[in-house]
């Protein structure tokens, strides 16, 4: 009997990969495995339910103190790629304060000398397999002696990176995948290389080759989708009814629904003003068909909610985690996103995977690029909204599809709502390049996911 160990250290992990048919279908296929996932402790309660049984068990996991020199290493393998993105996180930090001058000058310098240079990458991630093991990394594997990792979340370097380097230590076969679109060109260098990749689509393979000194000639890639979007397929004829949405949300079934899908005010600080710019663009009868506006928060960011109260015209939509359920509903939250995509007229976000979500079940998606209510004058540029479109790899090549529509001021917000309203289809030929490119293949990715990863795992016997 194989014993083999899962990461699963983010509710988004639990939501994008484990709440589908991947693990039910892995356990189908290796009917005599046994499997460990490893979860932050804190999750514990939430997940046993949903996971335990006579072949699954759970187990906390918590790194342990970062030695400084790892600190130093792993300084540098965050500026070891030289993507726009990445220039954009190391200033974004300076002007948080949460980086000097003289270190972003470094960083800087670093990636700009060292960023391109694939031969450095290999040597970093060299140095980085010989970093100490962390000590609950090396107890978690005395303790379940697991005979092959899959790590979900290469790029989780707290939870993941830690467990995956004890597992190539000890010489246990690592199977393993990104955990979204972005992970390659926006965090840094990948720390450790598997034994098998999987990749969710042609984009990411194309940034393992660009960024990460990454091609098959280097590890063994399989596109398998992504096993959450299976949920996406056939969605708007499923869910709740519109009525019973709006009853939920206190919003008129008769009404136009403006979805804004929030990215969180980590990455756009001036985000909760957007409510007060719907409000006011709907109040001031700027779109032209009754409308409302319904402001999904993002699960990890709610400051705009106490704006929200109290507006005429904007409601809130408050999940509280990517996996937990609706007290009023009975729903899940993530049933309840699909039931507000499909029943959105138009999708409204900053630089936000929400585009691609509201893309793949057919909506128009239109992108802000101002700042909210605050003038253009008194926001910095690295903390604008402004600079995804033109320093955020990932959704630069999104917007490069001719999907998604892009709104300067609430005016052109306000003009583009109305052509959405008009004309509510996505153009076939761009929505075609962007699920070519960043979704495809679309359905099934649980069951194709789980067939790769058993194929491999029986290949080890």
């Amino acid at each position: 009997m194989k014993t083999v160990l899962i990461t699963a250290g983010e509710d988004i992990i639990v939501r994008n990969i484990l709440q589908t048919d991947f693990l039910p279908e892995l356990k189908r296929m290796l009917p005599d495995a046994k499997f460990v996932i490893a979860v932050d402790p804190k999750k514990l309660e939430t997940l046993e339910p949903k996971f335990k049984d006579e072949h699954v068990s759970l187990v906390g996991f918590v790194r342990g103190a970062t030695p400084r020199y790892e600190s130093l290493i792993m300084t540098l393998a965050r500026s070891g790629i030289k993507s726009k993105t990445n220039l954009w996180s190391k200033m974004r930090s300076y002007e948080r304060d949460h980086s000097t001058f003289f270190a972003t000058y470094f960083k800087r310098a670093h990636t700009a000398l060292l960023g391109d240079w694939d031969g450095y990458k290999r040597f970093l991630r060299q140095r980085i397999l010989r970093l100490t093991s962390d000590p609950s990394a090396k107890k978690l594997f005395d303790a379940v002696k697991p005979d092959v990792l899959i790590t979900l979340s290469l790029t989780n370097f707290d939870f993941d990176i830690p467990i995956t380097r004890e597992a190539r230590k000890r010489a246990v076969p690592i199977l393993g995948m990104a955990r979204s679109w972005d992970n390659f060109s926006s965090h840094g260098l990948l720390r450790m290389i598997p034994d098998q990749l999987y990749i969710q689509n042609v984009f990411l393979k194309d940034m393992a080759a660009q960024y990460q000194a990454l091609t098959e000639r280097d590890v063994p890639m399989t596109i398998v989708g992504l096993p959450h979007y299976d949920a996406y397929a056939g969605a708007c004829t499923k869910t709740i009814s519109r009525e019973r949405f709006c009853e939920l949300y206190g919003l008129d079934p008769n009404k136009k629904i403006i979805l804004y899908g929030a990215m969180g005010d980590f990455l756009f600080p001036e985000e909760p003003g957007m409510a007060d710019v719907l409000e006011h663009v709907i109040e001031e009868g700027k779109i032209g068909t009754p409308a409302q506006a319904l402001y999904r928060v993002h699960p990890k960011f709610q400051s705009a909610l106490e704006r929200i109260e109290g507006m005429k015209h904007v409601k809130a939509m408050k999940p509280d985690s990517y996996v937990t359920n609706d007290a009023a509903s009975g729903l899940s939250n993530e049933e309840l996103y699909l039931a507000a995509l499909c029943h959105a007229d138009v999708v409204v976000s900053g630089a936000s995977t929400v585009a691609i979500d509201a893309t793949v079940v057919g909506k128009r998606v239109i992108c802000v690029a101002f700042d909210g209510t605050t003038p253009e004058h008194e926001v910095l540029y690295w903390h604008s909204v402004k600079r995804f479109y033109d320093s955020y790899t990932h959704f630069e090549a999104l917007m490069d599809t001719g999907v998604i529509l892009r709104a300067d001021t609430p005016e052109m917000l306000a003009e583009e709502v109305n052509e959405c309203f008009a004309h509510p289809t996505p153009d076939g030929a761009a929505r075609k390049r962007a699920l070519d490119t960043f979704v495809e293949p679309l359905g099934g990715a649980g069951k194709r996911l789980a067939e790769a990863v058993a194929k491999d795992i029986t290949a080890l016997n």
